[in-house]
């Protein structure tokens, strides 16, 4: 799936960012510490999965903290993942982060 076709909500009161697809949530959590936010866990249905929508939602999450300027540390093991492969994000890690 494409991250572009993807719409994110992000639901403040649970501090997370949410994707619908289908009736299926997928959903990465996260919590603020001084300036910087941490983006905690990540759950996605399997069926959701297979289409891609775990990396597309992390992805537009990444693409949202950008746009806010927001510098982030990465706790989730998916999120991780997805820096090591896409290291042109690593530029909003918050300072002092190496993965």
């Amino acid at each position: 799936m494409e991250a572009k076709l993807l719409e994110i909500t992000d639901n403040v009161n649970a501090r997370q960012y949410e994707a619908k697809v289908g009736g299926q949530v997928a959903k990465l959590e996260y919590m603020f510490g001084g300036k910087k936010i941490f983006l905690t866990h990540m759950e996605v249905p399997q069926p959701l999965a297979e289409e891609g929508v775990g990396e597309a939602l992390i992805e537009r999450v990444l693409q949202i903290l950008d746009e806010q300027k927001l510098k982030m540390v990465p706790l989730s093991p998916h999120v991780t993942a997805y820096l090591r492969k896409h290291p042109e994000w690593k530029r909003i890690l918050a300072h002092g982060i190496n993965l």
